[in-house]
């Protein structure tokens, strides 16, 4: 028996070498232990059609840092631009992934626009969702547009699918502001991500507790949703020695994940 041979038995027979399973996973993180927090140093209020600014900071968790005004675009300046009056939740992610929020009100003169957003959740990858725009401020009536495309009188969007969208208004006298939303779909993680997680994945000898991340815990699951997701899109997850995922389990898997995986 060739040396090579003799030793992926031996590998096998004490459950080191594993299928579909890697033995080097990093450690999960507890991100509600990471004292990641945000603080805003600065503002500059919005004037009708410009918009206005907020310098953040984050503190704790593990530099460097990735900032966002609206949870989907991330980038490593404190400084957020183009930002319109209105509420929003300003977001500080760090090296592990872990997120922590603080909401600000930008202020804005009599002339300036808030603009609002709220959304129904459409099924995965089909467009059937709305995306509807409530409005302060301005002059009517308002023109609204949703990703760039045409104008319409209506405050409502139909057809949407799941994803970041980006919806504009302008009122009479050209005033404008717009606002980006992640449109979330109707994939549940409790009753739709985790079953098939916990009965394909988190099973013996790999992700069951005996190595990380432990995916038989929530947090674990979604601290490790992107890797989760490649793992599953290339085919290395569920282990070889099981059945693999329906296309259409791995669709809902991988929606829930592109929703910022939340729990839900």
């Amino acid at each position: 028996m060739k040396l090579s041979s003799l030793l992926l038995r031996v590998l096998l027979a004490a459950n080191i070498f594993w299928f579909g399973c890697s033995s080097s996973e990093e450690p999960a993180i507890d991100c509600s232990k990471s004292q990641l927090r945000l603080s805003i140093i600065d503002q500059t209020d919005a004037d009708c059609s410009n918009p206005g600014t907020l310098t953040v900071q984050g503190f704790g968790g593990n530099p460097p840092y990735l900032y966002s005004s609206d949870g989907v675009n991330f980038q490593g300046s404190g400084t957020l631009n183009n930002l319109f009056a209105g509420a929003y939740t300003i977001s500080v992610k760090d090296a592990n992934g872990c997120v922590a929020n603080s909401d600000v009100v930008l202020e804005g003169t009599d002339r300036s626009i808030s603009l609002s957003l709220t959304f129904t959740s459409p099924d995965c990858d089909l467009p059937n969702g709305t995306v509807t725009a409530s409005v302060t401020g301005g002059t009517e009536p308002y023109m609204f547009t949703l990703n760039g495309g045409g104008a319409q009188a209506s405050n409502v969007f139909s057809e949407v699918s799941n994803g970041p969208n980006t919806v504009s208004v302008t009122d009479v006298e050209g005033c404008h502001s717009e606002r980006n939303v992640l449109v979330i779909s109707k994939v549940s993680f409790a009753a739709d991500v985790f079953p098939l997680i916990l009965a394909n994945c988190a099973v013996t000898g790999c992700h069951d507790g005996s190595r990380s991340p432990d995916l038989r815990e929530s947090v674990d699951i979604m601290t490790a949703a992107q890797r989760i997701k490649v793992r599953i899109t290339e085919g290395s997850m569920p282990p070889s020695d099981r059945p693999g995922l329906e296309q259409s389990e791995v669709e809902q898997i991988v929606c829930w994940i592109d929703d910022g995986a939340p729990d839900n």
